[in-house]
């Protein structure tokens, strides 16, 4: 046999709960391929530690990290994994049916931490809150990932980062991914942007599938779309949420480099709240290059907020209010489409009082000096 000539396996099976599959390296090595499940073996929450993450397959193949061909599973009942480091996976999965095949309800999380720079390689992209068991209760369990700095790009495909979007018609496990600082993205060059921000999907049943934007700590949050996609029927109150954490300086404002996306039927809401006094001035929200709509909606716009709908914000006791202004642009790759709360212009009627308070003011002012004289 000849030595150092490339020999190739293109198979995959499932062994265990556990997807396997074999690529081709130089030399004739093989590379082994799987579904990696973290189970915090060693209880330090650790991405980084070998013993925190085992396959559950028939190989018994455990304590390995994940490498550039695996799926990486931070699966169900409320496991907690911290990542500061480098890594690279073919995919990745919060809030997931472990591999041995048992789901257990709660709140599964993984934090993207100072450090951390987490790439995305395959075309099944990031799902946050994917299929539940057949029999878990809609709201029973949740996938989270709280993304505090660092970097988390999906590289590749269409399927870009997915919240509460399983296969086919199912009830799936309710998602949230929030960013206070770092990036996430969909691509690694500005401008060529491949992976969309999905969230929701119109087949799934679920409560809540949620992208949370905090202040201006975030250095970007960027894909090729933004797609509202609350489901259309099944069980759960299925809202899709855009929520906005507005701070003194105002908020990073989200990009989509194609469209920004309106789902045509269910609840794709936005959520406004404050962590300080706001800025005085307009917030810009959302850019694209365009504003459209799924499946034939009638508007392009949140679900019950039309152009112009009143937003509120209480913070320290004092209620602050803007309109919403949603501007289009043409399908020509110039980010000139957006969302904005644009602080409301004074009514006719209250200018008029507040021109005649000031000149009422005056008069008393110049009476007050004329009778000191």
């Amino acid at each position: 046999m000849l030595r150092g000539v490339n020999r190739c396996f293109a198979s995959h099976q499932w062994i265990a709960g556990a997807a396997v599959g074999i690529l081709c390296v130089s030399g004739g090595a093989a590379v082994r391929a799987a579904q990696i499940n973290f189970d915090n073996g060693s209880g330090d929450n650790k991405w980084e530690t070998p013993q925190n993450w085992g396959d559950n397959s028939a190989t018994g193949t455990n304590d390995v990290l994940p490498g550039a061909a695996d799926i990486a599973v931070i699966g169900s009942g409320g496991l907690i994994a911290n990542l500061s480091s480098a890594q690279s996976v073919t995919e990745a999965q919060v809030g997931w049916p472990n591999g041995n095949g048992t789901f257990l309800a709660g709140t599964s999380t993984l934090n993207i931490q100072p450090g951390a720079n987490l790439s995305v390689t395959g075309g099944s992209g990031f799902r946050i809150g994917r299929i539940v068991q057949t029999g878990q209760a809609v709201g029973s369990s949740k996938g989270v990932v709280t993304q505090t700095g660092g970097t988390m790009a999906i590289t590749t495909g269409t399927n870009g980062l997915r919240l509460s979007n399983g296969d086919g018609s199912a009830t799936v496990a309710d998602s949230l991914y929030e960013i206070s600082g770092g990036s996430a993205r969909g691509g690694l060059t500005n401008g060529s942007m491949t992976a969309p921000l999905q969230i929701g999907t119109l087949t799934n049943s679920y409560n809540t599938a949620e992208f949370h934007v905090i202040g201006t700590g975030p250095i970007e949050a960027r894909f090729e779309d933004i797609r509202m996609l609350a489901a259309t029927s099944g069980t759960g109150d299925r809202k899709s949420v855009l929520h906005f954490t507005i701070g003194a300086g105002g908020v990073t404002p989200m990009i989509a480099e194609d469209e920004m996306r309106f789902g045509s039927t269910g609840q794709n809401l936005l959520q406004v709240d404050l962590s300080a006094a706001p800025p005085t001035g307009d917030i810009t929200l959302i850019t694209a290059d365009r504003l459209t709509t799924a499946n034939g909606a009638p508007s392009e716009t949140f679900t019950g907020m039309p152009e112009g709908s009143l937003v509120s914000a209480s913070f320290g006791g004092t209620n602050y209010s803007w309109t919403l202004h949603y501007t289009d642009g043409s399908d020509d790759g110039v980010l000139d489409a957006s969302v904005k709360l644009v602080v409301p212009e004074p009514s006719a009627g209250l200018a008029a009082c507040g021109a005649a308070a000031l000149m009422s003011l005056r008069r008393r002012r110049r009476r007050r000096s004329a009778e000191e004289m």
